[in-house]
């Protein structure tokens, strides 16, 4: 195996939560192993180490000054893990790309990171309880039940910006207080929802500080029925909880932000552990294709 320039950390939704490892549930923090792409914001850190054998009179170079800097000397001598030697610990500088070049001790290059900074963005969300004139609610004690008070409502951002946040560089953040407010309309939308027929301009229930919008909805038509997204607006299945309704989520504004104000439902990765996987459940990943979308 040759010399590989490799992320070394990960994270782990399950284990975040106090449960065993789940392969599926994982990311690297905007390392993309296989397009060999790391993405990455101003001021933060990320450490790589090498694997495929003994890097001993490696160097390693960038080859853009003023995108990263390294941290601290690189070095390849400390053992980080198995078969993985070295650290090489990197800090994001300027908007922009570099690459990260791992050369052998003769000097040729052996493997190589692209890397792309980009700023921090944060988008207000606002959580709402969705109703409807015939008394239909998404739910039904929003005064008393403890997964939609703030504290529940915070967890939720929180892990949905861990999913996301932390790959991409673009984050939740809450409105006012964060409490859940009731999203009034007056006329019938049904036993399912369709997000067609829901004009968040037609209820003065909304929240104009709020970027993102989303409503928790007792049932929600078509296909997508844990969620969907359509503009920023966003209906998420009030029955769901846990890790369940962080990811949906998580998936629902990854829609978005790829979007650019246009929606495409069909807008999907192809791989069971990304997290744009069309069907659930399916991982928290995002690669190379999806980052640049979003960050375009």
């Amino acid at each position: 195996m040759p010399l590989t320039l490799v992320h070394d950390s990960e994270f782990d939704l399950s284990v975040a939560h106090r449960g065993g490892a789940n392969p599926k549930l994982k990311h690297f923090y905007g390392f993309d192993p296989a397009a060999k792409f790391q993405m990455m914001t101003p001021g933060s850190t990320h450490v790589f180490t090498v694997t495929g054998g003994d890097p001993a009179g490696c160097s390693v170079e960038l080859d853009m000054p003023g995108v990263v800097s390294f941290l601290n000397p690189p070095e390849f001598s400390s053992v980080v893990g198995p078969n993985r030697r070295g650290t090489i610990p990197l800090d994001g500088g300027n908007v922009g790309t570099t690459n990260l070049i791992l050369k052998d001790k003769s000097g040729k290059q052996v493997d190589k990171i692209e890397i792309r900074v980009v700023e921090q963005r944060e988008i207000k969300v606002r959580f709402y309880n969705l109703v409807d004139d015939k008394n239909r609610q998404g739910v039904s004690l929003p005064d008393t039940d403890p997964a939609f008070q703030i504290p529940a409502l915070n967890q939720l951002r929180d892990y949905a910006n861990r999913i996301v946040s932390w790959q991409c560089g673009v984050s939740l953040g809450m409105t006012g207080t964060g409490v859940l407010r009731n999203l009034n309309f007056a006329q019938d939308l049904g036993n399912a929802i369709d997000i067609n027929q829901l004009n968040i301009f037609s209820t003065s229930d909304r929240d104009d500080a709020a970027g993102f919008h989303v409503a928790f909805a007792w049932k929600i038509a078509g296909g997508h029925t844990n969620g969907i997204t359509k503009s920023n607006v966003c209906l998420l299945d009030a029955s769901l909880s846990g890790q369940k309704r962080e990811i949906t989520l998580a998936h629902e504004f990854v829609h978005f932000l790829s979007g650019s104000g246009i929606v495409n439902m069909n807008d999907h990765d192809n791989q069971e552990n990304d997290l744009l996987f069309k069907i659930a459940p399916h991982g928290i990943m995002l690669r190379k294709d999806r980052l640049n979308k979003i960050r375009r």
